[in-house]
């Protein structure tokens, strides 16, 4: 998420949301930070939970798993 911010449109997106909605719209950026330091703590704690400490291995846990019937593997092709 953070290269995502700071990205090289960023700086041109946020000079126009001040010069269109004026300086209020500021605090759409603050908002982020804050919104996004809680999902950091929520997932860790989730990810935790799970005995996973990184995206591969989230990934493995979620999608690894035995297939329930013959057709379970052809639904994934459709």
């Amino acid at each position: 998420m953070v290269p995502i911010t700071f990205s090289t449109d960023t700086p041109n997106l946020v000079t126009n949301l001040v010069r269109e909605q004026g300086t209020i719209s500021d605090w759409v950026w603050w908002s982020s930070l804050l919104t996004g330091m809680l999902t950091v703590f929520l997932f860790t704690k989730l990810w935790t939970s799970l005995g996973v400490s990184t995206n591969i291995e989230f990934y493995e846990l979620r999608y690894l798993k035995k297939t329930d019937g013959p057709f379970e593997s052809f639904k994934g092709l459709c």
